[in-house]
């Protein structure tokens, strides 16, 4: 994790468990814009069961908005649970290989 600069004050997480989850199945977009990342975020919503051609939408649930310093910080936490979960065989790297 990225170290605070000197000019700000020290800080502790504090954990809010009654804030919920949000499911999501898709990122949809990913942009910078004005120092942030914006990365927004859809779900899939299937029609009640009815007769005729059934089309899902993709709704948006959420827009996440951060800072660069921040999204570096995300990248970095992914990066190493995606190597945990490659380690522990629930996904495979796509790594090209050298011929």
């Amino acid at each position: 994790m990225a170290q605070a600069p000197k000019d700000r004050p020290t800080t502790r997480y504090v954990e809010r468990r009654e804030i919920g989850e949000t499911f999501v199945d898709q990122a949809e977009n990913a942009a910078v814009s004005d120092g942030c990342v914006r990365i927004t975020f859809s779900t899939t919503r299937w029609p009640i069961a009815s007769e005729g051609e059934q089309v899902g939408e993709r709704v948006t649930i959420s827009r996440l908005v951060m800072p660069v310093r921040t999204a570096i910080d995300l990248h970095s936490s992914i990066t190493r649970l995606m190597t945990q979960l490659e380690q522990h065989g629930v996904v495979r790297s796509n790594k090209p290989s050298v011929l």
